[in-house]
């Protein structure tokens, strides 16, 4: 699924024409110590543009990379694992052999992809039986016996991949336990780094709303990120167990004012609350979504949690593969849905409002044209002929959103191709972390790693005439330079060099790391295709 972005559907269409390959002497580099040009290529499409790189104003935002469990979550975790069964250092074990199952736990199949394996190893066994091209001299029950035994061979094989994915469960606290050893430092981290983004504006989240809350690491990265500002958390998951071990985890030291929980409005819920008008300024879903058992079931559960949030919702998904294209699928479900009207009542909203005329009409059926074509060239026809456009919502099946990170546009992700490969975007953390056996982690200095894909989606109308700063995916540091990849907003991703005699630039991604926001501006001022100079050209018109 492709998402088009919002100022580019049909002129970007004329302006893609390729042009003659640029000249060598247009390539090579300036500097005026306040501007740099440097060489860029697309890494998907190859195309090679001439950049013109600037540091921006902005201030930089400092993002913490190494992240520590509160100590209230830390004496929390140790005296619930005083009220296990079995001592910590067993749980430590089972929690370490977790650990390993879960960084390569997969999304779950869908139904056409086992059937495809089923097929295929079907095949590969009657190729592999020596008898199996004279099957019909055998007896109908021989017959069934060898399909029997096929069927079990099938199964077995499929056991040893993700398609027999099963969801979580938690039978008992010591499950629960083992659990919170094994990925309670390590979620708190992944969450803890995301919502520093949100640093980025002045937002203070007064109700949070924890999907799939586990052990309940959102409630302490947010709560170390705001404190008492949060009015009210509300912890969804439909497992009992794993619900009350967090909760014991939140009783902290015991020292909480006069609280049970280290938080005054923390409520536990096995289901999302039924009122729509029930919504929260956050909504989170950290490694929600492998636990639904098919994309039908995932984005329902999108929707119902993009209705209830007021300002973002942050998706958190591990670093596989499949894990990075089920975070792309959520994304552009929502980006899509929330531009695809509803035909009838669009009409009637317009011909309310006296802009339903002839044009309009052949725009709402117009079947060559994207949704989100149709919804921007009515809503910009609207806005031009009538004042009333400003204050009208066109209805959508979902409301109207867009990235706010780590993207910088609403476009479909580079990294996904039309074959269905991707490459993963995905970003790295580090934490202190906690043991009960008292040994040292692999690392010896007592931290660990681990990387996972995010996005954050934001309700709204992306802001015009705001141009979006690139993300920096990627950084190698050579001998007085540095080689950048980073995330643009119209022209894909571009590799590009930065040497040591670009001054204020070069010292600005000095300190900058992968994953961070560009501190420079990048503008495309020459290119050997058109279609990345759409924003140069169309700046005239």
């Amino acid at each position: 699924m492709k998402v088009i972005p919002s100022t580019s559907i049909l002129q970007r269409r004329l302006l893609s024409a390729v042009r003659p390959a640029l000249e060598d002497a247009a390539l090579s580099k300036s500097f005026d110590g306040k501007r740099c040009h440097v060489k860029s290529e697309n890494t998907e499409t190859k195309v090679k543009s001439i950049l013109e790189l600037e540091v921006l104003n902005e201030k930089k935002l400092k993002i913490r990379k190494e992240a520590v469990l509160p100590p209230k979550a830390v004496e929390g975790l140790r005296n619930a694992l005083t009220q296990c069964s079995r001592p910590p250092k067993q749980l430590q074990y089972e929690a370490d052999v977790m650990w390993d199952k879960l960084v390569q736990r997969r999304f779950p199949a869908s139904p056409t992809e086992v059937r495809a394996a089923r097929g295929q190893i079907k095949k590969k066994l009657h190729q592999e039986d020596d008898v199996g091209t004279s099957a019909e001299v055998f007896n109908e029950k021989v017959k069934r016996g060898r399909e029997q035994h096929l069927r079990r061979e099938v199964d077995k094989l499929l056991k040893k991949t993700r398609y027999n994915w099963k969801p979580l469960d938690f039978d008992s606290k010591e499950e629960s336990a083992t659990y919170a050893l094994a990925r309670l430092s390590a979620n708190y981290a992944e969450i803890f780094r995301v919502m520093q983004e949100c640093k980025r504006t002045n937002f203070v989240p007064e109700t949070v709303l924890d999907y799939s809350s586990g052990v309940g690491s959102a409630f302490w990265a947010v709560n170390e990120l705001y404190g008492d500002q949060v009015k009210e958390y509300t912890l969804v998951d439909p497992n009992d167990n794993i619900s009350r071990f967090a909760m014991d985890i939140l009783r902290g030291d015991g020292d909480n004012g006069g609280k049970a929980l280290v938080h005054k409005n923390i409520n536990f819920r096995r289901n999302v609350i039924p009122s729509m008008q029930t919504k929260y300024d956050l909504v989170i879903a950290h490694r929600a979504l492998i636990e639904v058992p098919s994309i039908e079931a995932r984005h329902a559960l999108l929707g119902s949690l993009w209705l209830r949030t007021k300002k973002y919702l942050v998706i958190i998904e591990g670093e596989l593969e499949d894990s990075f294209k089920a975070l792309i699928e959520a994304r552009d479900f929502i980006l899509t849905a929330s531009n695809e009207l509803h035909f009838e009542e669009t009409a009637q909203l317009l011909h309310d409002n006296n802009l339903l005329d002839e044009e309009m009409k052949n725009l709402l059926t117009d079947k060559r044209i994207s949704h989100y074509e149709r919804y921007a060239m009515i809503k910009e026809k609207a806005s031009v002929v009538s004042l009333l456009a400003g204050q009208l919502e066109l209805p959508t099946v979902l409301p109207e959103g867009h990235v706010f990170a780590p993207c910088p546009h609403d476009q479909g992700c580079p990294r996904v191709s039309m074959q269905g490969s991707s490459k993963p975007c995905v970003f790295a953390t580090k934490w202190r972390d906690f043991r009960a056996d008292g040994k040292a982690t692999k690392r010896n200095d007592g931290t660990a790693g681990g990387r996972f894909s995010y996005v954050i989606l934001a309700k709204g109308e992306r802001q015009k005439g705001c141009p979006a700063p690139a993300r920096i995916l990627d950084k190698i540091k050579g001998n007085k330079h540095f080689v950048l990849t980073a995330c643009t907003e119209f022209d894909g991703i571009q590799r590009f060099t930065v040497s040591k005699r670009a001054g204020p630039i070069y010292t600005a991604t000095k300190s900058v790391k992968q994953g961070d926001v560009s501190p420079i501006e990048m503008k495309t001022v020459d290119s050997e295709s058109s279609y990345e100079l759409f924003d140069e050209i169309t700046a005239g018109h």
